[in-house]
């Protein structure tokens, strides 16, 4: 995905590997050292601090501590199906933890399991024996998925959460997406989240005179909805057992629907009804 965005644009616009190490700003614009093997430095008018839940720029710009465990992980991976997946995107949930997978194109199946986690536990040398013992008896393709995978197919990816600041930024420097608002990787509200704080800041950039006003109206416009948004994907995970069903039922409920156990969806709805009653 990422080299299909970078072949659409003009040679060079994307640097890769290129880590940032020093972010300075003034009135007249912003201006970035990246660690490379020259130590360049880069300039512009604005800086959009875009590089994830670890993202630097957010480190420099607020200076907050790195982002926090939730007590949950990912295990997930990216294989040939085992069988026709059709467009249906599959999400399971139960006390065990969650299960879900979707198509990728190609035969290939996106696939994670999320399961209680904490960076004190001994490491899985093998997490296929240790997913296939704690997700025996659930309903089909859980078995069909699991029989079909290697050792070294999964891979490790714990749950973070950040707390979503007041301001995303300061002076000509914002935060877009997981910088900003870091969730659990719930319904695709990370993804959801950012593009709708990729809209938000474009009309804000088109619309306020001012560069360094964009920080706080972009801010205000944004940061209850994703603010919603991170407690409503951190509230569902199943890893938690018994409380976070019901925690999850009742969320649904608010909304006026059926609270499901085998899928989950209408988190855009399911927001909407939660703004109405805050």
């Amino acid at each position: 995905m990422i080299t299909l965005l970078d072949d659409g644009l003009p040679e060079g616009t994307v640097r890769f590997g290129a880590r940032v190490t020093e972010v300075r700003a003034d009135g007249d614009g912003v201006r970035v050292r990246t660690r490379t093997r020259t130590g360049e430095e880069h300039s512009g008018d604005f800086l959009v601090g875009a590089d994830g839940v670890h993202s630097r720029v957010r480190a420099h710009v607020l200076g907050d501590a790195p982002a926090a465990l939730t007590g949950a992980a990912i295990w997930q991976g990216l294989t040939p199906a085992p069988f026709d997946l059709g467009p249906v995107t599959t999400l399971m949930v139960g006390r065990q933890g969650d299960f879900g997978y979707a198509s990728a194109g190609d035969g290939l199946m996106q696939w994670f399991f999320d399961v209680p986690w904490s960076p004190d536990a001994p490491r899985e040398d093998k997490p296929l024996e240790m997913l296939r013992r704690r997700f025996a008896g659930w309903a089909s393709p859980v078995e069909e998925v699991l029989d079909s995978l290697r050792d070294g197919d999964a891979e490790l990816f714990p749950h973070t959460r950040r707390k979503v600041p007041c301001r995303w930024g300061d002076g000509r420097c914002v935060l877009l997406g997981d910088a900003a608002h870091g969730m659990p990787p719930v319904g695709a509200q990370g993804t959801n989240q950012a593009l709708e704080d990729v809209a938000t800041l474009v009309d804000c950039l088109a619309t306020v005179p001012d560069p360094a006003e964009v920080v706080g109206v972009y801010s205000a416009r944004r940061r209850r909805r994703a603010a919603l948004a991170s407690t409503v994907a951190s509230n569902t995970l199943a890893v938690s057992g018994p409380r976070t069903l019901v925690q999850s039922e009742r969320l649904m409920r608010l909304n006026g629907a059926a609270p499901p156990r085998l899928a989950t969806r209408g988190f855009g709805r399911l927001l909407s009804a939660l703004s109405n009653r805050i």
